[in-house]
Formats: structure tokens, C-alpha cells, sequence
């Protein structure tokens, strides 16, 4: 929807109308006041009343739009999202479960609350930590046992890939591996919410007041309930006649099951009882990427280029850490032009980029959400 015409709308003039306006009318009312020259009593006189006009008129111009939540922006608009019942989510830090092992199983190992652990050096050059949620014992003869942790930061950048959380800032004597494995992630990070995202759940609300159930009411449902970013209804009857499948994405791209849950007790608590509702997360379409670049022949560090297109990649396709690269949304396809432009221009230093697989455009459907089936490749060569 384009923009509206503020200044039309509100009848608003410049300083120059006003002043072509209010000497006309003095003209045409036969006025006796001709000197109007710079400087002159009678042009002081009328210009300051119409300075205050003026103003008056570019504040009206400010404030209305910020009246009409569509348009309004900043703290405006989480006034108006407060009128319609969605304040403004904050920042909320990751939780999960650390999978810490030990080589010797003899005696009680203990884990305190607040040790710290955290993530080898990324390519932005910075540590991702975690904190002990509750003191844990390994018991005599256990060889491992999971830790309950706490991101130190607020925010998507504890939501970490698996595999990555591997040191230990803390001494404990007796560690000897540490791991996030696969689905460790049980409340997922969150950024502060975005004015856009609020915009919309505020939007959503009117739908609420619906006696019936639309897709619309589905997705205002699930918005509802902290922790789910965005929202795909399936309508269409999925798995079979009066099923509806309600498909939510968390920060982390796939939801956790506690996710799940939450939503599903959320629409079962206000649903019709004669429809068939599964929340779910998105099925998972694999992509394998590999990339080709050619740098010039004596600048650009390759190590560095190779980890920073790895990086943006993963950004894309896994963990939406990098502000200039989010995450695919679910039913975005993979395209390869789109891939490419990740290293050109986003890149420095590289002069050509070939997208080797996919080897075409992949097709992601609603409902779906691309992930990466293997580790990003990145080929380096020189022009000659």
C-alpha cells in the first residue's frame, strides 16, 4: 500500500503559501496595508503569525501519521501495538542443555552454578558464553550427564549450531569433552522484537475478535505465545478432510518441542472443537552449497574469505546471526543468483564467484524451510 499524501490530507501549507495566500486576501479585501516590505512593521507583523502556521502545520504533518499504526514508527508505534494488547517483546537469552562427559567415571564430579562455558572463536572474532543454570553432579560410575545453561548475552546469538560450545572457561577438574548436541536448545533466543514484527502481531489482533476460525485467527494465535517468529497456516486440509496444520518457526529456526507444545495448548484452548489443528515445525528441505571464488592474484587473505562466506551462508541457510543476511523464512526458496551475492559484493577482496551446487534453483514449499545438509564449501583459486 503506497503511502499516503500527508500534506494533502491534512489541508498543510509552507511558509511561501501561507504568505501568497494571506496577501491575496488582503488585496481582495481592499486592505488599506500595502507596505508589506522585508523589515517593515506590517510584514514583521503578518510573517510571525505565519511562522506559527507553518509550524503548526509541520508538526501536524509528524504527529498524525504516527496516529494510524500502519505508519507510525518508533516508541508511536509500540503505543498504538499497546492499544490493541501486544506490547513489545524484549530480549531473551537462550537456554538449553550442555552434554559434558568425563574419562574417569570414579567418584562425584561437580558442576557449580555459574561456571561458564562457551564456543570456539568465530570468524567475527568473538566467544559466544553460556552459564550454568543449577549445580549438577555427575554421580559415581556416570560418565556423563547434561548441564542446564544460560546464555551470558540476551539475544539470537546464543541460539549456536550444534557441535560448537567445546571449551570451558571455568576449571573443573575431571572434564573432559563438551558438546551442544543436536536439539539442545530449550528455549530458544530472542532480539529485542523488531517495530515491523510488532506492527503486524498488532495488526493480527482485530482477528481475534472473530467468532469463526480463518488462517489469520491461526496466525495471531501463534504470534501470540513468546518465542515464535513467524507463522504458516496450512488450510488446505494436509491430512485429510477438516485438518489444519499451523506451522510456527522459532528464533532458532526449528521450534523446540516446548515451542510446540506451547502453541498447541494455546490453539486447542480457543480452537473449534470439530477441526483437527497439529502444530508442527517446518519440514526440512536439504541444500548442499558449494562455491568456487577467484581472488586476485596477490590480495586477499583466502582463509579469511573462505570463513566469512561460510559465515554469511550459515547465516542464510542456518542461524540468522549476521544483521545483513537473515535467515530464509519458511516457503523461501534457494536461490543461486541470491547465493552468489553473498560473496559478491559481500566479500571483500573477491573479483568472481561460481555457485557450484545447487546446481539449480531449489524449490522450497510452504510449510518447508531450507537447512543445510553439509558443512558450507568454499573453493579458493587465484586469478592468474
Amino acid at each position: 500500500m503506497a503511502t499516503p499524501d500527508w500534506k494533502t490530507l491534512i489541508g498543510s501549507k509552507s511558509f511561501d503559501e501561507l504568505w501568497d495566500q494571506a496577501t491575496a486576501r488582503l488585496v481582495a479585501l481592499g486592505a488599506s496595508v500595502t507596505n508589506l516590505n522585508e523589515g517593515g512593521v506590517y510584514e514583521t507583523l503578518v510573517s510571525s503569525v505565519l511562522w506559527v502556521l507553518a509550524g503548526f502545520y509541520g508538526v501536524l504533518e509528524d504527529i498524525v501519521p504516527n496516529g494510524f499504526l500502519r505508519y507510525a514508527l518508533g516508541s508511536w508505534a509500540e503505543l498504538k501495538a499497546e492499544d490493541l494488547d501486544a506490547a513489545r517483546r524484549p530480549a531473551r537469552a537462550t537456554q538449553g542443555n550442555l552434554r559434558v562427559g568425563r574419562d574417569q567415571a570414579d567418584g562425584e564430579m561437580v558442576i557449580d552454578e555459574g561456571s561458564i562455558f562457551r564456543t570456539r572463536l568465530s570468524v567475527q572474532g568473538q566467544y559466544v558464553q553460556f552459564r550454568c543454570r543449577a549445580r549438577t553432579t555427575l554421580l559415581d560410575g556416570q560418565t556423563a550427564g547434561d548441564v542446564p545453561v544460560e546464555c551470558t548475552q540476551a539475544g539470537r546469538l546464543g541460539n549456536v549450531s550444534p557441535g560448537l560450545v567445546t571449551e570451558m572457561v571455568t576449571v573443573i577438574d575431571g572434564v573432559a569433552t563438551i558438546t551442544n548436541e543436536a536439539g539442545w536448545i530449550t528455549v530458544e533466543g530472542e532480539d529485542q522484537e523488531t517495530i515491523a514484527a510488532l506492527k503486524e502481531r498488532a495488526q493480527l489482533q482485530w482477528y481475534l475478535l472473530s467468532r469463526g476460525t480463518t488462517a489469520n485467527t491461526y496466525r495471531a494465535w501463534a504470534l501470540q505465545v513468546t518465542g515464535v517468529v513467524d507463522v504458516q497456516v496450512l488450510d488446505d486440509f494436509p491430512r485429510g478432510e477438516g485438518t489444519c496444520d499451523v506451522v510456527i518457526r522459532g528464533a532458532a529456526g526449528q521450534p523446540s518441542l516446548a515451542l510446540v507444545a506451547a502453541v498447541q495448548a494455546y490453539l486447542d484452548a480457543r480452537r473449534m472443537n470439530n477441526l483437527d489443528v497439529l502444530v508442527r515445525g517446518p519440514a526440512e528441505q536439504p541444500v548442499t552449497v558449494r562455491y568456487r571464488v577467484w581472488l586476485p592474484a596477490d590480495v586477499g587473505d583466502e582463509d579469511l574469505v573462505r570463513a566469512a562466506l561460510i559465515a554469511r551462508t550459515n547465516s542464510r541457510l542456518s542461524d540468522g546471526l549476521l544483521a545483513d543476511v537473515p535467515r530464509l523464512g519458511m516457503g523461501q526458496s534457494v536461490i543461486r543468483a541470491q547465493l552468489g551475492a553473498l560473496a559478491l559484493p559481500g566479500v571483500p577482496t573477491v573479483q568472481d564467484v561460481v555457485v557450484e551446487l545447487p546446481v539449480a534453483n531449489v524449490i522450497v514449499p510452504a510449510g518447508a524451510m531450507a537447512v543445510l545438509e553439509a558443512a558450507v564449501e568454499v573453493i579458493v583459486e587465484r586469478q592468474s
